[in-house]
């Protein structure tokens, strides 16, 4: 497997120079342009932001061995190049520290940031919104020797662009498939089209409440005075000092466009709300590196158990992939509140000790068939999908259910794979996993579409699985979290002691920062955890034991030194 990038070159029809070279990676190494007639007529895809080897890495590697496409086009969103491209320039302007005086480092990091923007950007695919012909666009695919069949994207930060992505092309394909330069062959590019409200949380609820679905209660807020306003008037949300607060009159804050619970903050009183909302107002945009928050997200709190339901969807045929339940603490306090793992259940009454549990502790690979509300949360979460207009592709959707058991909420959906380690685990309990799902729907076609001849094939994977998945056994993907801040001296538990003591115990990973001589803060979301474990056993009691097991660990994995703290040196997280 192969993978080639050209440099800019100068095209001879034209006379211009080419400033996107498309990185494709082939079975086998070809150069582009020697691609024959046979082959060129074949389909591909793009898959955008493709970082992780477990997501992308694995879907690349899939798509060319099992599906047979004639190549995959890597491609960087405009967002993640800029990121990088500043990245870079900070890296090389503390390299020339100490060695040119201040006038010198000033043109050197104008220079620097010309050859950076022009070094990433050329990971991207041409795409200006204000260029309404397309015409980098169609360059840039003049390059590429097959049709793209689907755009798949990673990040959440490259959504957006990906979409847009997908409506290009579809338009220069369609041109082309209009003046026959692809012989008849049918190239019509599977997408949803384009809908910013599948990214802003409040406008997602607007359109699902529209469609006659129940959303919770929410608001927009534009200033710290509107949100205390509102939290009482609107919400009932109550002063420390009028009464006991309880979950029935508290209220989340977040960003309209977030994730991974980034400035997501629990509002028991309205003393909570100052800081949580001056957390929001006027910080960047998530995707975006000029825009910034101009009001803060206040919505109802649904006290209950929290879902995550991977779908994949096929011409608007929904499937469940997998159905997760969550198990979530708060590390800025001695008493948590997780609601499965033994060791941290006790149930914390005090308000300013709780105030952020959204740490994640694991993800329970559920059996549908024996929790009572997955169907109404399956039904629920497909009614959304409709009102979102998502009619191809994965999403990672996230609700809750009332404590009462009466009612089902959505968070947020998601339209990429969910971002932990799942294959594995979906592969052992389940027998089959989203991402192979999703490039079922996008690449094999049913039966019924199928040739006389090859009538006998079996259909597609996407067909043959049924609507909503069996469980064979038990799985659980642990999320190690960091309970105590300063450096660390010594790691425990880890390796093999927990491959010894656990009968569940398949694979661990402790990410980079959190060896020995690295400075660790507590966790505070899923993107400040320190590592995973993956559990899986027929016996779900087994599991559990091994989970309760873990959770007692993670209080002392980490020996660290206080001092480094009251030092008050800088405190860095995963």
């Amino acid at each position: 497997m192969k993978q080639q990038l050209q440099k800019q070159e100068t095209q001879p029809e034209t006379g211009k120079v080419l400033l996107y070279k498309p990185s494709i990676v082939f079975k086998e190494e070809k150069p582009l342009g020697s691609v024959d007639t046979a082959e060129s007529t074949r389909e591909g895809i793009i898959v955008v932001d493709a970082f992780s080897p477990n997501h992308s890495g694995y879907m690349i590697d899939q798509a060319l061995s099992n599906y047979n496409v004639a190549g995959v086009v890597r491609v960087m969103s405009p967002y993640i190049a800029t990121g990088m491209n500043k990245q870079q320039q900070q890296r090389q302007k503390q390299q020339q520290q100490g060695r040119k005086d201040e006038e010198n480092q000033a043109a050197t990091a104008s220079e620097q940031e010309e050859d950076c923007d022009e070094n990433l950007m050329v990971y991207t695919a041409p795409l200006s919104e204000d260029d309404d012909s397309l015409e980098e666009l169609r360059l840039w695919l003049d390059q590429i020797p097959f049709s793209i069949e689907a755009v798949i994207c990673e990040s959440d930060s490259g959504l957006d662009y990906a979409e847009r992505l997908a409506i290009g092309i579809d338009q220069i394909q369609e041109e082309r498939k209009l003046k026959q330069l692809f012989q008849g062959q049918e190239v019509k590019l599977k997408h949803n089209g384009y809908l910013e409200a599948r990214r802003d949380k409040y406008a997602m609820n607007e359109i699902c409440r529209a469609y006659g679905i129940e959303t919770v209660q929410q608001a927009l807020c534009g200033s710290v005075t509107d949100a205390i306003e509102k939290a009482r008037a609107d919400f009932g949300c109550t002063s420390i000092h009028e009464n006991i607060p309880d979950h029935s009159t508290s209220v989340i804050l977040k960003p309209r466009r977030g994730v991974a619970s980034d400035r997501v903050a629990l509002c028991r009183t309205l003393e909570d709300i100052p800081e949580a909302a001056e957390q929001i107002l006027h910080s960047y945009v998530f995707g975006s590196h000029h825009n910034r928050h101009e009001n803060v997200l206040m919505q109802e709190y649904v006290d209950g158990e929290e879902y995550a339901v991977d779908m994949v969807s096929k011409d608007g045929v929904h499937k469940v992939a997998a159905l997760w339940l969550y198990d979530k603490t708060s590390t800025t306090t001695t008493t948590t509140r997780s609601t499965s793992c033994e060791d941290l259940s006790d149930r914390n009454t005090n308000h300013q000790e709780d105030d952020h549990p959204f740490t994640y502790l694991s993800g329970r690979i559920v059996d549908p068939s024996m929790d009572e509300d997955a169907g109404r949360i399956f039904e629920y979460v497909e009614s959304c999908l409709d009102a979102l207009e998502i009619r191809w592709g994965m999403t990672h959707s996230e609700v809750k259910t009332s404590s009462d058991g009466n009612k089902v909420r959505l968070m947020e959906i998601n339209v990429r794979q969910q971002n932990d380690n799942f294959g594995p685990i979906c592969n052992a309990c389940i027998g089959y996993n989203a991402m192979d799902m999703c490039l079922s729907a996008y690449l094999e076609q049913s039966n019924d579409h199928k040739d006389a001849e090859r009538e006998e094939l079996s259909s597609s994977l996407f067909d043959r699985v049924p609507k909503i998945p069996v469980l064979h056994r038990h799985g659980m993907i642990v999320n190690l979290a960091c309970f105590v801040e300063g450096r660390i001296l010594q790691v425990q538990h880890l390796g093999d002691e927990m491959e010894e003591q656990l009968e569940s115990y398949v694979a661990s990973e402790l990410f980079p920062g959190f060896e020995v001589g690295s400075i660790v803060r507590k966790t505070r979301d899923i993107r400040s955890d320190c590592g995973w474990v993956h559990l899986i056993h027929e016996d779900e009691d087994i599991l559990q034991k091994d989970y309760e097991q873990i959770c007692k660990w993670m209080k002392t994995m980490f020996v660290v030194s206080q001092q480094e703290t009251e030092k008050g040196k800088e405190i860095r997280a995963h």
